[in-house]
């Protein structure tokens, strides 16, 4: 799965914790059937995340304490939100669309 990672450094409006925020960009068959994600956080530490849900463009997984440093307390971590985007198909190849069509819920 290619990632595009750009880490960022934000304040959480509502909690004030400093987090990096981490883009995967997840092709769609991916985004529809699952698939595991591996994330490294500022310090290389790696989070792996299995996803069986369905992911849906801008949804968002919180990986705990694996942000950027508290200022007023470096022993603590703000929080790493992964946040998805879906690359979806230009065009779709001979009778995919109707394989789709009896597959895919209404």
């Amino acid at each position: 799965m290619p990632l595009l990672l750009s880490s960022v450094r934000h304040v959480w409006p509502h909690s004030f914790k400093e987090f990096v925020k981490v883009k995967v960009d997840s092709e769609i068959n991916y985004s529809l059937c699952g698939c595991s994600v591996t994330v490294s956080s500022i310090d290389g530490k790696m989070s792996h995340m299995k996803i069986t849900d369905v992911i849906k463009p801008g949804m968002r997984k919180i990986v705990a304490g694996q942000g950027l440093p508290l200022p007023k307390n470096p022993e603590q971590r703000g929080d790493l939100v992964v946040e998805f985007d879906v690359n979806f198909p230009d065009a779709l190849p001979g009778n995919a669309k109707d394989v789709l069509k009896r597959h895919l819920p209404t």
